[in-house]
């Protein structure tokens, strides 16, 4: 994916949702990096409000970031984003 293709899916998932996230804990653990917290946000399409748990786990090697794995709570998120809901 590189650096253009993460910048093209923000771009991206900003056209569909307003969204802040709050981090609530941070969990250190050599090369990882945990990140604990929630997504909180609106459907712009819908204008259905979410509140998500998410983890995102950042490998850290030699100072730099070279990998990172997100993960949210799917289920409240597709929720919020079916239109016939």
């Amino acid at each position: 994916m590189g650096i253009e293709g993460a910048l093209a899916f923000i771009k991206l998932v900003k056209t569909h949702i307003d969204s802040q996230v709050f981090i609530e804990q941070f969990v250190v653990a050599g090369e990882k990096i945990c990140v604990i917290g929630r997504t909180k946000g609106v459907v712009l399409t819908n204008q259905k409000h979410f509140d998500c748990r998410l983890v995102h786990i950042w490998s850290v090697s030699n100072g730099k970031i070279n990998g990172l794995d997100v993960f949210i709570e799917d289920a409240v998120m597709l929720s919020a984003l079916c239109r016939n809901e």
